[in-house]
């Protein structure tokens, strides 16, 4: 029988300690390999962070983010420290289609943005949590170009309420339950936020400045898949791209279809 003494308790101690230490650096590594989309130190970052900010963790189930006012310091990667991103000047040029002056408004910019996040946040820029610009006009630009043209309504609010316009009207859409809540909803992830703060500036950009894409209707599926909608059957797509798609916890490759119909 060893007899226990405050050495051995100590050295006990000190294995669990180190056990309990090796334990969490492998769940985090398990975590990270999981996300392999992420930086490494994004990952570890954003997560040690989370609990010190309030933010969940990633992948543990939603609920309401505690005030963010509770927050008396900036920490990486804390919604509040997320700069507004630069747009891409390859896009600020040739704005074919303008909204009328009236319907320059931030009323618009919101609407547009949550469109861009519910349609558009998990196609993300290679290596990045950061939603892909290009895609994001796609859709933005679809609307301005409906609206400028009288397809489906004359104004961004009609465009978006249009009956099976965007997939996210459909109630058959797991993003239609947070369609009414966008803001809220991104507030309750870093990473989401980071995506909402993207889709705002590119809006309040095709908002006030016009769009130059020329697409005005898309789909996606995911590549394999032989689900096309019925407009767009037997139709030739003006633009074909293939992406990566990170919503839902899934990392998809998947294909968008443009076309240029009106």
């Amino acid at each position: 029988m060893v007899k226990r003494t405050k050495k051995n308790e100590m050295s006990i101690s000190s294995t669990l300690f180190g056990l309990g230490l090796v334990g969490v650096t492998l769940y985090n590594i398990f975590n990270y390999a999981m996300n392999p989309h992420e930086g490494a130190a994004e990952y570890f970052s954003r997560n040690n962070v989370a609990c010190a900010s309030n933010l969940p963790r990633e992948g543990s189930s939603r609920g309401s983010m505690r005030s963010l006012e509770g927050i008396t310091e900036p920490r990486l990667g804390s919604i509040e420290t997320i700069e507004p991103i630069e747009l891409e000047p390859e896009f600020i040029s040739d704005r074919k289609y303008q909204l009328p002056e009236e319907q320059r408004t931030e009323k618009n910019v919101l609407l547009i943005a949550a469109a861009m996040y519910l349609e558009g946040r998990g196609v993300h820029e290679e290596g990045t949590n950061i939603p892909r610009e290009s895609y994001l006009r796609i859709i933005g630009g679809s609307v301005v170009e409906r609206a400028v043209k009288g397809f489906r309504g004359n104004s961004v609010e009609e465009i978006l309420g249009a009956n099976k316009q965007y997939s996210f009207t459909n109630s058959d859409d797991p993003q239609k339950e947070i369609s009414t809540r966008v803001k809220d909803h991104a507030k309750e992830s870093v990473i989401d936020w980071r995506a909402y703060v993207k889709c705002e500036g590119v809006a309040r950009d095709i908002v006030y400045n016009g769009s130059n894409s020329d697409i005005d209707h898309f789909y996606v599926k995911e590549v394999g898949s032989d689900k096309v909608p019925y407009w767009a059957k037997g139709k030739t797509p003006a633009m074909l791209t293939k992406h990566k798609s990170y919503l839902g916890g899934k990392i998809k490759t998947c294909e968008t279809s443009g076309f240029n119909f009106l």
